[in-house]
């Protein structure tokens, strides 16, 4: 508060200095002596008024740092205990991306409003003393001015406010689970859950998705490292496999959201976490639904058997799964079994004996997986942008009559104190002679000015700002959208979301204000530069060093300022991943109590974000006070000048110089402070212009954009010597792949975790792009066409169900019919019915209910369902590719799945990975299997099975094996 009480004193005097100045060149009788010490008087007050600004704005500096930490720090702790239900909640990524950078912004005013208004009071009151009554009219110009000016963005920074606060404030995680278990300590207890019933994630807190994907390491999370115990968890979790083909071992980077990790894999890293932790307790929750049998079976004994690791540690291990293959094989190496049922009441609860022995749930299920009740649900088995436009012509475009009307408008502006200067003298000679044209004259200069200054601003505000931010967002989504998977495997997801988010939001809200009150201060530091020389040509000789120091500065400051200004958009992208990780893994980091650790990172990660942001601000202050040090400069020089050609001086034009200068101050800093806003925009706009040209595009102009309309008359597959890598100097994931696919044939893909399944259907999608080899669909290599073409044509099914964000068609019949094709909601309903989703889309409010990624709605499985429920209704191309798309559901969906896979799409040509090979020889014509990127088996599955050495033939003896093989 004393650098501001002090900058306050300082202001006042530039009035009473002035003064002065006007009465020492009136009066020739003043003695010189008088002359030279307001020379003294306006060096200590300029100079005065420099080191003042500087060390609050330094103080102010350091208080908006400390708050901005302390908001995003309060945010990420409230993340850390936010309630389950709202856990899909991404509010933490807008809150420290946009609101606490505005409320930071907003501050910045807010801090100078106390001193202000005690400048404000005393100053009403000198004018009073001079004017009367009437000074109250500037004042409430001037206030009501800047209300229009920065009122909406207070009031935007309190809906800011708002929002954090009521972020912060929300209900907390409390655990209210009522469900008492007994059993012995190093108990393993499996409870079963069918298909229908609510997900149990209250119960397994350790769920597949893992946190803080982009490491693998096991050890990231515990300050010590055990070497013996850490191999141990790799080799029980067959990692170390994986880890030999990695190109840096456990060091490798998994990308953002384990982005270069399939998906078993990042289920068994996962496993691995929980295993070296050594926690006595270890809830899990379907962690090996994606993985195959062979893998399954080694980490289940590595893990859970008789001889596991955590056997041998002792610890009490809750497992809940939906699959009842895994659940025969492994329930009599539990202790104690329950099995949930509907609305997750308990059903049975027991021992194996004891259930197997008794009617029921288990009983059941062990008679149907040993063959005694399998049965297919139907007949035997079948045999048999438009282009991309300049960006930055649209930001910088400024016509001829938008800089007449910016002219215009500076040139009014300008002239108000000349003009009052004129009448002044005028009024000396004649007392209130052509009143009316003076004032007439001078209100004109006002209301012209606010008039030209409302164009310049509309004409951006409502051209050129909405075209170019559309043109910029729509630009950047059409960039990523088109990138190819292996540029987005490199990239983070959190330094593509800062490019929409913060970047964005300083083009659409700071940039046209900034623009507008930049070029309109600009304009007036000329004009203003121009009124100071006009009181002695000898100060008309400063104006040219004046604006060669400008010069200079201006590029000493540029070249400090950009550097950092990119530093501090770029320093918030690892702040950003590091909470969208978190939030992505809120369940697992609870229950491994990596909370403490994830904080202290996450501080850390702020603390790299607060320094570019810290310093940017300190530049900005260095250069205020050099700027004030300029015009400090300015004032003495001219007062000199008015000391010693005393005789030569105008006090009229004396007068419109010095009141210039006591505005030039502030006019520049106004600049400069709308200049640093309007570089940081454009910063953004650089990097977003730098993203667009940078990422390549898949759809290449030398691509055909469209397949021939009868495409394919035979869904025939042919793959050709194809090898792949998702990086240029990286190792092949695919190596030599060959492979035949006649069209109408069904074909399944198997192989352990990791062998290249899900990248050989990216190749078939064209989804990534083959460094050697050929794919042929039909007649037509699909390397000459575009990927948007060729996936329009394929029918596809992704594992992780995909539903549209809010209000961008997030109903039920949006999310079934993306494309709105489809206008008898009979069908849709007669599709539903198929999947038996029919009574559950009713129950939320049928076809126009909303439906959105995690709202627990629909379970995994169910989203599965739903997902092949739209490839039935959108189906098209005569091929359909399914990526472990049944690897959520039990035994019964599964065989309700295929069998509608047999008879939907009857002639189609299928290619379906699976992990679960209990219905190979039933549903599929042929079978692939795959190790280590390579095709080590391909035939028909009765073939494969009657060899002996075939590796087809152990994984299903694997998967079917007795509880002796287990």
């Amino acid at each position: 508060m004393i650098p501001q009480l002090l900058l306050v004193a300082f202001n006042l005097c530039q009035a009473l200095l002035v003064n002065a100045a006007i009465d020492f060149a009136e009066n020739e009788n003043e003695s010189d002596v008088f002359g030279y010490s307001l020379i003294g008087a306006f060096g200590l007050t300029y100079f005065g008024i420099a080191i003042t600004t500087a060390w609050y704005q330094y103080l102010a500096a350091r208080s908006l740092a400390m708050i901005r930490g302390a908001l995003i720090s309060l945010t990420y702790r409230c993340m850390l205990d936010m309630n389950d239900r709202d856990e899909d909640d991404s509010s933490p990524l807008s809150l420290i991306n946009v609101d606490i950078d505005r409320i930071v912004t907003c501050l910045q005013w807010v801090i100078g409003v106390a001193p202000n208004a005690i400048q404000v009071g005393i100053a009403i009151w000198l004018l009073e003393a001079r004017l009367g009554a009437i000074c109250v009219a500037p004042v409430l110009v001037v206030l009501v001015n800047e209300l229009v000016a920065i009122g909406p963005n207070i009031a935007a920074a309190l809906d800011c406010f708002n929002r954090v606060q009521e972020y912060l404030t929300k209900e907390k995680h409390v655990d209210y689970r009522n469900l008492s278990l007994q059993g012995k300590e190093s108990s393993g207890t499996p409870p079963e859950k069918t298909n229908d019933e609510p997900n149990v994630t209250a119960i397994a807190t350790l769920e597949s998705k893992s946190a803080n994907t982009s490491a693998i390491r096991l050890d990231n999370v515990d300050a010590g490292y055990d070497s013996e115990w850490y191999d141990a968890c790799i080799n029980a979790c067959a990692l170390d496999v994986d880890f030999q083909h990695m190109p840096q071992k456990d060091s490798t980077v998994a990308g953002s959201r384990g982005s270069a990790l399939s998906g078993g894999q990042k289920q068994r890293i996962a496993l691995a976490r929980a295993a070296y932790s050594r926690r006595r307790i270890i809830l899990l929750d379907d962690v090996l639904s994606g993985l195959d049998t062979i893998t399954e079976r080694h980490c289940f004994n590595s893990l859970l058997g008789e001889s596991g690791i955590l056997r041998q540690l002792q610890t009490t291990v809750v497992f809940v799964t939906h699959s009842e293959n895994l659940v025969v094989k492994w329930l009599p190496q539990a202790d104690r079994i329950i099995v949930l049922g509907p609305n997750g009441t308990l059903q049975q609860t027991g021992t194996y004996d004891e259930l197997v022995s008794s009617t029921g749930y288990i009983q059941d299920l062990v008679l149907k997986m040993s063959g005694k009740a399998l049965e297919p649900e139907t007949s035997s088995p079948r045999r048999g942008l438009e282009e991309n436009k300049d960006v930055s012509v649209e930001i910088s475009r400024t016509d001829t009559a938008k800089k007449d009307v910016l002219t215009v408008e500076v040139v009014m502006n300008a002239m108000q104190t000349p003009w009052l200067n004129w009448w002044t003298d005028a009024n000396q000679e004649n007392p209130n002679a052509n009143l009316g044209k003076w004032m007439g004259v001078y209100a004109a200069f006002g209301i012209l000015s606010l008039c030209f200054l409302g164009l310049n601003g509309a004409y951006l505000l409502i051209t050129i700002i909405p075209k170019s931010s559309n043109l910029l967002h729509l630009t950047t989504l059409e960039s990523t959208m088109r990138a190819p998977i292996t540029y987005l495997s490199n990239k983070t997801v959190a330094s593509i979301l800062n490019l929409f988010t913060q970047d964005m939001t300083l083009i659409d809200m700071p940039l046209p204000i900034a623009l507008i009150l930049a070029t309109g201060y600009f304009g007036n530091s000329i004009a203003g530069a121009i009124l100071i020389s006009v009181s002695s040509g000898y100060m008309a000789i400063s104006i040219p060093i004046l604006f060669t120091t400008l010069y200079f500065l201006q590029k000493i400051y540029l070249r400090t300022s950009q550097q950092l200004r990119s530093l501090d958009l770029e320093a918030k992208a690892p702040l950003l991943e590091h909470f969208m990780e978190t939030l992505q893994g809120l369940t697992t980091i609870r229950a491994l109590s990596w909370t403490d650790y994830l904080t202290s990172e996450a501080f850390h990660q702020l603390d790299q974000s607060q320094k570019p942001f810290y310093l940017l601000l300190c530049i900005q202050r260095w250069l205020t006070l050099v700027l004030n040090c300029i015009v400090a400069g300015l004032a003495v020089v001219l007062m000199t000048l008015t000391a010693t050609l005393r005789g030569n001086t105008n006090s009229g034009l004396l007068g419109v110089s010095m009141v210039s200068v006591v505005n030039f101050g502030q006019t520049l800093s106004s600049f400069i402070s709308y200049w640093t806003m309007l570089e940081t925009s454009l910063t953004a706009i650089s990097r977003i212009q730098n993203y667009v040209s940078e990422t390549p595009d898949e759809n290449s102009t030398s691509l055909i954009a469209e397949l021939p309309s009868e495409w394919p008359v035979e869904p025939s597959i042919k793959i050709q010597h194809v090898s792949a890598s998702y990086q240029k100097t990286g190792r092949d994931v695919l190596k030599d792949i060959n492979i035949s696919i006649l069209p109408g044939k069904h074909v399944a893909i198997c192989g352990r975790s990791g062998s290249g399944k899900s990248t050989l259907i990216s190749i078939i999608l064209r989804l990534l792009e083959p460094s050697k080899g050929s794919v042929i669909i039909g007649s037509e290599d699909i390397s000459l066409y575009t990927q948007q073409a060729i996936c329009k044509r394929v029918t596809s099914m992704p594992q992780d169900a995909w539903f549209a964000p809010p209000n961008c068609g997030d109903s039920v019949r949006e999310n079934l019919d993306p494309l709105q094709e489809i206008s008898d909601d009979v069908e849709i309903y007669n599709v539903l019915d198929k999947i038996g989703l029919h009574e559950q889309i009713d129950q939320i409010g049928g076809l126009n209910a909303k439906l959105k990624q995690g709202d627990g709605v629909l379970s995994e499985g169910q989203k599965q369902l739903f997902c092949l429920a739209r490839a039935m209704l959108t189906r098209r191309g005569g091929i359909f590719i399914m990526d472990e798309a049944m690897s959520s559901v039990d035994y019964k969906t599964e065989l309700r799945m295929l069998s509608l896979l047999r008879t939907e799409f009857q002639g189609w040509t299928i290619i379906a990975i699976v992990h679960r090979l209990r219905f190979i020889p039933q549903f599929f014509d042929e079978v692939v299997v795959m190790e280590d990127g390579r095709v080590l088996e391909y035939d028909e599955p009765e073939r494969l099975l009657s060899g002996h050495s075939s590796l087809f033939r152990q994984m299903m003896e694997a998967e079917n094996g007795s509880a002796e093989d287990a």
